[in-house]
């Protein structure tokens, strides 16, 4: 009866969460958002996406998303044609049965040609060009989010199957399902064209040195610094949850019987709420407005004759893809009651890691580069090493310059002071990035 009776409860809790905005209820996401947002718009140093750039990227990281956006539009432009055609507004038989595998076939070999040739060539010959770089992971990786090759390959192929298909139905469709068929394939085939001429395009432009250099200061700019600040930023704002007085304060240096709440990963405890999945998840938000409800009525239950000193822990923290999450660890204490329970269990959202399309760090890239120019040093090669050591130093002049934003009482601040919130000895992000400098200095000596 009481689980059921909590089950209804956490229930009503989640449609209530579900409709109420995340600023009046603290959420640790929104005053994340606020600071990103902070730092982005008052950023004159930091590079932002086009709208173009936003969609390769967002097409790289979920491909079949995209397929599905492209297909969609395909499926919605032969059905707009088919509704006019059956309104008498357009005309859908010109031809003749016998000639439509003409003009078909025109198509598909446009196509077929694309996929088989132009993207199998070029891309073997720009990893032959990489590969004996030390750099060749990121420079790889970097060439095809530059030139949007993983979307504009897969929007090819896909309509080269569609129209494979197409052909094989030829003769169970009548003239106007075929014409307008073909419309939308000629539809879909120009905008893989111009895919293919951008991906042409940018392939010309990345071998050239400069250019690589400006793709890698983009990539960190637009793509890993933005997440990397909002992991630490997340892991930071949760730890001082208690200081800016979102959660209940108590004194953890205190030796005596009063209750303390503590949000950090300790393993104090016995685990009482656990969250279980199927798949890996990690902490996407946390509602502090409920948690410090959950809080204040723990601390104020009456207490059992335990003795010891009483804690209630919080250990999940952000960043940590698990299938098992604990919520709360009780010592020497009660668990908290059901409402207690049940406002914990709606305080944490959780979420699927998010894809990113460029899945090295900001500390990854600068690390190749000081491997490159660390191996300029071993060969002997000083025009080499000069060269691979600017860009190292132009890529970390870019994050630098891109993390500088003004305050609203217009102080200087750098999102790369925040510190790693769970690594060992908390080191500012900035001092990460000094790291590849040391294997260069120890290639020299």
């Amino acid at each position: 009866m009481t689980n059921g009776v909590e089950r209804l409860f956490s229930l009503i809790l989640k449609l209530v969460v579900a409709v109420t905005p995340r600023r009046l209820l603290g959420s640790l996401s929104w005053h994340v958002g606020q600071y990103i947002l902070q730092w982005q718009n008052f950023a004159p140093g930091l590079r932002k996406n086009t709208w173009f750039e936003r969609l390769l990227l967002g097409a790289a990281a979920h491909p079949w998303r995209f397929l599905l956006g492209a297909a969609t539009l395909w499926a919605c432009v032969i059905a707009s044609l088919l509704a006019l055609a059956a309104r008498c507004l357009l005309p859908l038989e010109l031809w003749n049965k016998s000639d439509l595998p003409t003009y078909f076939g025109t198509a598909w070999s446009v196509q077929a040609t694309v996929v088989a040739l132009i993207y199998p060539l070029v891309i073997s010959f720009v990893a032959f060009l990489l590969q004996r770089r030390a750099t060749a992971k990121v420079a790889l990786t970097a060439f095809l989010l530059e030139t949007g090759v993983k979307p504009s390959g897969a929007s090819s192929f896909a309509l080269l199957v569609l129209m494979t298909l197409q052909y094989l139905a030829l003769p169970w469709m009548s003239i106007q399902q075929v014409q307008a068929a073909m419309v939308g394939n000629v539809v879909w085939l120009a905008i893989n064209l111009f895919l293919t001429g951008w991906f042409l395009a940018r392939t010309a432009e990345y071998l050239q040195d400069e250019r690589r250099v400006q793709t890698l200061q983009w990539l960190t700019q637009c793509i890993t610094l933005p997440r990397e600040v909002r992991t630490y930023a997340m892991g930071l704002a949760l730890q001082n949850a208690q200081k800016q007085g979102w959660v209940p304060e108590t004194n953890l240096s205190d030796e005596g019987a009063n209750p303390k709440v503590l949000l950090f990963p300790m393993g104090e405890g016995r685990p009482v709420i656990n969250r279980l999945f199927s798949t890996p998840k990690v902490l996407g938000d946390v509602h502090f407005k409920l948690l410090g409800w959950a809080v204040t009525r723990w601390m104020h239950a009456p207490r059992s004759p335990h003795g010891g000193h009483p804690l209630l822990e919080f250990p999940c923290t952000p960043d940590n893809p698990s299938e098992k999450h604990v919520l709360c660890r009780v010592r020497d204490a009660d668990s908290p009651d059901m409402f207690a329970r049940v406002a914990i269990q709606g305080a944490y959202r959780f979420m699927r890691p998010a894809v990113s399309a460029m899945p090295f760090t900001s500390v990854e890239v600068m690390e190749e580069l000081g491997h490159e120019a660390a191996s300029q040093i071993e060969l002997g090669r000083e025009p080499g090493f000069r060269q691979a050591l600017d860009v190292l130093v132009e890529v970390h002049t870019g994050l630098l310059r891109a993390a500088r934003f003004r305050l609203g009482d217009g102080s200087l601040d750098s999102v790369c002071m925040l510190r790693d919130p769970y690594g060992w000895g908390s080191q500012v992000m900035c001092r990460e990035w000094m790291e590849p400098y040391r294997t260069i200095a120890e290639a020299a000596v």
